[in-house]
């Protein structure tokens, strides 16, 4: 259940409640102009974070986005994987605050249906995939010294999340 998450996680900005129909339970967030984030509290060194995604509505401005982050050192310095509203999934990087673009490749994004995402990071070995489908690899070492938490993550975006998978291969 992800009512469960709370021993583990915190909240941080966004409008977050957990919901639910049939069987089947949901973290939500509503609010779409928030720069939200549900963050992990407990740190790991390699990592593989997956998630089942529903965007409900985009904030104005910007191109909003969905996303999930690993090796979150702080809130400065963290790999992110973003599905965005211009129909790109695209893979950066924070470091001291500064965002730098490792990868971008056109992917759809549906208002109101379930996108899986997934993000692995192995030593310096960083894929991405959606649906299944390996979408982006590349290697980069620059957070590569240690271990870190994950996040879910919105800009703008008003989500439900079905399922949150993380563990250390």
């Amino acid at each position: 259940s992800l009512r469960a998450w709370s021993d583990g996680w915190k909240s941080a900005p966004g409008t977050w409640e957990f919901g639910g129909y049939g069987t089947s339970s949901y973290l939500r967030q509503t609010d779409n102009q928030a720069d939200a984030r549900w963050v992990s509290k407990i740190a790991a060194g390699y990592q593989v974070i997956s998630a089942r995604v529903r965007p409900q509505s985009h904030g104005i401005g910007g191109d909003p986005w969905i996303g999930l982050a690993a090796r979150v050192v702080d809130d400065s310095n963290y790999y992110y994987l973003t599905l965005r509203r211009s129909q790109q999934l695209s893979l950066r990087r924070l470091v001291n605050g500064q965002i730098q673009v490792l990868a971008t490749v056109p992917q759809s994004l549906t208002l109101g249906a379930w996108h899986n995402l997934r993000l692995e990071i192995i030593g310096t070995h960083i894929r991405a995939y959606v649906n299944g489908n390996l979408r982006i690899e590349t290697a980069d070492s620059t957070l590569s010294g240690g271990g870190g938490r994950n996040d879910l993550l919105m800009y703008k975006t008003a989500a439900d999340v079905e399922s949150y998978v993380a563990y250390q291969p």
